[in-house]
């Protein structure tokens, strides 16, 4: 290799060749030489928030898939997935520390171009809870993804909103049987949660438990049925989320998700 001489005419930075690596941003290379360079500099961003570090990654992810750099890629994946969730355990329960739509439209678009399936599932559940009384239409007019991804994130809302209704909200539907639950006071969780039929329409996975929305229903059950409506409830929100990779239409579950992602690196 040593003996190949240099092109008769070629571009120079300060007396040295220089190659023209198509479709490389400058930064992009800047932020990779970084990452090999000190050895702080990929673990500080796993600590920062995500408006800072969507654009260090996107650039350094995009290159490290480009050329292969597993390594590299697998720990940009690992720095976004800390925002874009795989696990229900680690879901931020307060809104300020999950993305924003914006962010959430941007991986997605990254996600496609870099294979990083995992990212996507959350991502679009961040797209679809944007829908509501105000903006019922946002996902297919506004939201700069493509044409496939809308198409995506519309069978998801029909799908998760299904969902929601039979396995987070069954007592909004029909009474529970409280009397197996040894309530006294023959509560009807169908007439306590006859808002949420009204709002079924929209998505309510993000609260914590259902009366977080719904409060007045507090006040219609005891304690033993409203115990029962928040045990149906977490149950329900984590079949859910098991099966989000399916209700995107991305793969069967999270396990097939992660392994089709793998095969990309």
């Amino acid at each position: 290799m040593l003996t190949v001489p240099q092109p008769p005419v070629h571009d120079d930075v300060d007396g040295c060749p220089s190659v023209t690596l198509q479709g490389d941003s400058v930064n992009g290379w800047r932020h990779v030489l970084d990452t090999l360079y000190d050895a702080s500099f990929l673990s500080a961003l796993h600590l920062r928030k995500l408006g800072d570090t969507l654009p260090i990654v996107s650039d350094v992810v995009r290159i490290a898939t480009k050329y292969r750099f597993t390594g590299l890629r697998r720990e940009c994946l690992a720095i976004l997935g800390r925002h874009f969730p795989t696990s229900l355990d680690t879901v931020p329960q307060n809104p300020r520390n999950r993305p924003s739509l914006e962010q959430a439209t941007a991986v997605i678009n990254l996600a496609r171009e870099i294979g990083g399936l995992s990212l996507l599932p959350f991502a679009y559940l961040i797209c679809i809870n944007a829908v509501d009384r105000d903006d019922p239409s946002i996902i297919y007019r506004d939201l700069p993804i493509s044409f496939e991804d809308k198409a995506a994130a519309l069978q998801g809302l029909h799908t998760v909103l299904n969902a929601q209704a039979e396995e987070m909200f069954p007592y909004a539907y029909e009474d529970a049987e409280t009397a197996t639950l040894g309530c006294s006071e023959r509560c009807s969780t169908k007439e306590a949660f006859e808002c949420f039929v009204e709002d079924s329409g929209y998505l309510h996975f993000f609260h914590g438990e259902p009366f977080d929305e719904f409060c007045i229903a507090h006040e219609f059950l005891c304690l033993r049925c409203r115990n029962h409506v928040n045990e149906v409830f977490a149950g329900g929100k984590w079949r859910i989320w098991k099966r989000l990779p399916e209700f995107f239409c991305l793969a069967e579950n999270w396990e097939e998700l992660i392994r089709l992602q793998d095969l990309d690196s």
